[in-house]
């Protein structure tokens, strides 16, 4: 049985956004891709205008070229080499809590729920920081260091990519 690959996705994405389809269904043994310009049967005025074809093409090549070296780490080594460290006005490292999958960003549960955290806030790691939503699946995104929220980068209810900065946490 053959897996859709990530570079079959952005050719389908490509298209999609090209074309004047609403919406697309694309189904291979149990995977299935779901593409829609419309959400919850309304028009969605953003559509994929967040979805950064040419972000997503660096990310397979840069993916493509650790296959091809062989340089393949285990999955808690891409976590940590993913996240990158950011520096403050004051020179200080701070660490840089990004999206691992693509979908849209809550800052909260639920609507009207207080945010899970906010600037200043001290968090452990493993203590949830947002929601990333995909396909309907609301994935929890928790800190994997320990210190105190500097900034949210991205805005609740914004589309975020793979690799899209989220928090900025300084470590203790």
């Amino acid at each position: 049985m053959e897996n859709i690959k990530l570079e079959d996705i952005l050719k389908i994405l490509e298209q999609f956004e090209k074309s004047s389809i609403d919406s697309l269904r694309y189904k291979t043994g149990e995977e299935e891709i779901e593409l829609s310009r419309h959400k919850n049967g309304k028009q969605d005025a953003t559509g994929l205008e967040g979805t950064n074809i040419d972000q997503l093409k660096k990310l397979v090549a840069q993916a493509e070229e650790k296959d091809v070296s062989g340089a393949d780490q285990p999955s808690g080594e891409k976590d940590e080499a993913a996240q990158s460290g950011t520096q403050d006005e004051a020179g200080e490292h701070l660490h840089a809590v990004i999206s691992p999958i693509i979908g849209t960003f809550f800052t909260a549960p639920a609507p009207g729920k207080p945010p899970f955290v906010s600037p200043g806030d001290k968090v452990k790691k493993g203590d949830v920081l947002c929601i990333v939503e995909a396909m309907k699946v609301m994935n929890k995104i928790e800190s994997d260091v320990s210190g105190e929220v500097v900034d949210v980068v991205a805005d609740d209810g914004q589309a975020v990519e793979y690799g899209t900065e989220l928090f900025k946490i300084r470590q203790d």
